[in-house]
């Protein structure tokens, strides 16, 4: 996965409404994502211009995503309210 391939998807969930991403670069570029103002997730990305199978598959999971479905997501098959949906079923969200 490129940093490019990762801001796509990132940005693709920023339009989800009462999405908040923060970005913050230490050693690593890493993500809070905020739903409602409440923390769901966190990721975070290597430096470095290769790409690293490890970072996709880390990435991923803390997306909530299979690694299959990520690409499916970042090439819009899967759409947000799928994924909100999964979110919800996996309890990752809640209505309330």
């Amino acid at each position: 996965m490129k940093f490019r391939e990762l801001n796509a998807i990132l940005n693709k969930i920023a339009t989800v409404e009462s999405v908040i991403i923060e970005q913050r670069r230490t050693d690593h570029y890493r993500y809070t994502i905020r739903y409602g103002g409440k923390v769901i997730m966190r990721t975070k990305f290597s430096f470095g211009s290769k790409e690293k199978s490890g970072d996709e598959k880390n990435v991923a999971k803390d997306l909530h995503f299979r690694v299959d479905e990520l690409a499916l997501y970042a090439r819009c098959t899967i759409s947000n309210e799928k994924y909100l949906e999964n979110l919800r079923i996996k309890n990752i969200l809640s209505d309330s």
